[in-house]
């Protein structure tokens, strides 16, 4: 973690509402080049309300797990990690949505599931 605030980008909001509420923000700057150059993207999960999830975050081996936090952020620093990003979201997307085959099991992980 870094002990400075992160930069600012323009960024979009949009609240997903269903049986739960889900808020997503997203944005970055474009030709930034590398992340020493000022590349930034911005991604931001936040529960609104009575979404019911947890995760893992992993740190040089130690394991973090966490349960219904308030909203995750994620920031990544320059262009083509900010492709590679935009990539994984679409790929996690056609697979969460069943249009491509999942290759790991991943609720052995998670017991709560």
């Amino acid at each position: 973690m870094t002990d400075h605030a992160p930069p600012i980008v323009p960024t979009q909001t949009a609240e997903i509402v269903s049986a739960n509420i889900l808020e997503v923000e997203a944005g970055g700057t474009q030709g930034g080049g590398n992340a020493g150059d000022g590349g930034r993207t911005y991604f931001r999960l936040k529960n609104s309300g009575a979404t019911a999830w947890s995760g893992r975050l992993v740190v040089g081996g130690a394991i973090y797990d966490f349960e219904d936090p308030d909203e995750i952020e994620i920031w990544l620093g320059g262009d083509t990690e900010q492709q590679t990003f935009v990539e994984a979201l679409r790929f996690a997307a056609d697979a969460i949505e069943g249009r491509r085959f999942p290759t790991i099991e991943r609720n052995e992980r998670y017991p709560r599931w």
